[in-house]
């Protein structure tokens, strides 16, 4: 773990057999994570604080790999974490072995364990990465293209899916901003629609109920920024609209979305008609849709703060 200074404390867990360490989180004072790791075959000896691990030696060229073990040491909160294991391998003339190591977050000992027994070995592992290498081969079907261009096709067809696919799941820490989740399935739902509907699904749940959206939303129990952005409603529906000429599922409008802070619901129909009907609202002098913070384009901020 590069982060060291976050980390602070790191053990080795016998019934495990992991190294945890606890990570705090830096923005959220009192919050932290628990991160862990493992090795099979078994480890005849480990070290979680850095300084014995690398002891007199250097980073290049650790103590503890000079000696051919670790030192068994845990780092009780006063210096860096780490997860080193020494494994001990015999192996004959031509012979071959496999190590696995194994790493994640998870707080609780019995995610932990459930993680550890699904992939640590050779086997667990080796179907995993199978799994992971279908998943990732299936992104190159349709939609594709085929030009004279293999560097376009190539950008086309895998990478530009592959980014829009990370960046839909993982990318945005903390906080996700409404118009870029929105933006997500837009992008994601010729070829991932399932993820799409549930990006749209999740952005319809900030929504007041008289059509205003969060800015941003938090998922990890933090508050929302709840500024107004006059455009983000109408996200909604260019989003939903992109959804259902997609898929034809149009049993998406009857599905029934909670708004934000508040016992009432309404369909998805409900929700895009309340975005559509705010947003006809706010107009300026010459009747025109009024741009305020940020609309539309983050550069055109306070353009109409005095109602032009």
């Amino acid at each position: 773990w590069d982060n060291y200074r976050n980390y602070i404390q790191g053990h080795w867990m016998p019934e495990e057999g992991l190294v945890a360490a606890t990570l705090a989180d830096p923005g959220r004072p009192g919050t932290s994570y628990t991160g862990f790791a493992g090795v099979a075959p078994e480890a005849a000896s480990y070290d979680a604080d850095r300084a014995t691990f690398v002891g007199d030696g250097s980073l290049a060229a650790p103590a503890a790999v000079a000696a051919g073990s670790c030192g068994n040491s845990d780092m009780p909160g006063d210096g860096r974490a780490i997860a080193a294991f020494a494994v001990e391998i015999e192996l004959a003339p031509g012979e071959s072995q496999t190590v696995t190591f194994l790493a994640g977050f998870a707080g609780d000992a019995g995610r932990r364990g459930e993680l550890r027994d699904r992939y640590l070995s050779p086997e667990k592992a080796e179907r995993a990465f199978e799994q992971l290498r279908t998943q990732w081969d299936s992104l190159g079907a349709q939609p594709a293209i085929e030009t004279p261009d293999q560097a376009l096709d190539r950008m086309t067809n895998f990478w530009l899916k592959a980014n829009i696919q990370q960046l839909s799941r993982a990318i945005r820490e903390g906080t996700r901003g409404f118009r870029d989740t929105l933006q997500d399935a837009m992008g994601i739902v010729s070829f991932d629609p399932d993820t799409a509907r549930e990006l749209i699904l999740t952005a319809l749940a900030h929504q007041h109920p008289d059509g205003r959206t969060v800015r941003q939303f938090s998922y990890n129990g933090g508050p929302h920024d709840d500024r107004v952005y006059n455009d983000s409603p109408l996200w909604l529906v260019f989003a939903a609209d992109r959804y259902l000429k997609e898929t034809g599922d149009f049993g998406l409008l009857d599905t029934v979305v909670p708004f934000l802070n508040t016992a009432e619901e309404g369909t998805v129909f409900d929700h895009l008609g309340r975005a559509i009907e705010l947003t006809d609202g706010l107009r300026g002098h010459h009747d025109l849709i009024r741009i305020d913070r940020g609309d539309w384009c983050d550069a055109l901020d306070q353009v109409g703060v005095e109602g032009k």
